[in-house]
């Protein structure tokens, strides 16, 4: 482990492997991933297919552990697309917490029309069905999760994770 600086964040996407949700940098829970099966914002065909498995299970989702400051804001941003589920959610954890305890910040998004429940989330229309979707926080803990959740048997699409320092989005990173 070799510790980094503030100053080598900023203003850099802090997320790995942001177009694969299917790799060893992302966790699924209670969800399958099929790769590269939709044409992403960007016009190629690697945007990933989300599905939630279980009716039962509360965090559907697909998660990676990204190590930051506790105390500094940080802005998660993700492309959502509906593909038979009308609805998802980003949220965000503390790493290694126990099921059940939400102790994050989400929102619930309307994939038919970009709407939102709640005022932690901001949902920009990207065209073709795409939404750009972030979430604000500060972080809690050095290392926390973030989520894209599949309400109960959720389908949809995702594509370009992002974390970056600050309260804003500098822009599409690839990572």
């Amino acid at each position: 482990y070799k510790p980094v600086t503030y100053s080598q964040y900023n203003n850099k996407n802090i997320a790995w492997s942001t177009e694969e949700y299917n790799t060893g940098y992302w966790y699924n829970t209670a969800t399958s991933v099929i790769p590269d099966i939709a044409t992403a914002p960007d016009g190629y065909v690697l945007a990933d297919k989300l599905v939630g498995l279980s009716p039962v299970t509360a965090r559907q989702s697909v998660y990676q552990i990204v190590y930051m400051y506790a105390g500094i804001t940080y802005t998660y941003s993700v492309y959502l697309k509906q593909a038979g589920y009308t609805t998802a959610m980003l949220w965000i954890d503390t790493a290694n917490i126990s099921e059940g305890a939400y102790i994050g910040a989400g929102s619930l998004i309307n994939l038919t029309n970009g709407t939102r429940g709640g005022t932690q989330t901001t949902v920009v229309d990207a065209g073709n069905g795409w939404y750009r979707c972030s979430i604000t926080f500060t972080a809690a803990a050095v290392a926390s999760q973030i989520r894209v959740l599949a309400p109960a048997t959720g389908v949809f699409y995702v594509y370009g994770a992002q974390v970056e320092i600050g309260s804003f989005e500098i822009g599409r990173a690839h990572v």
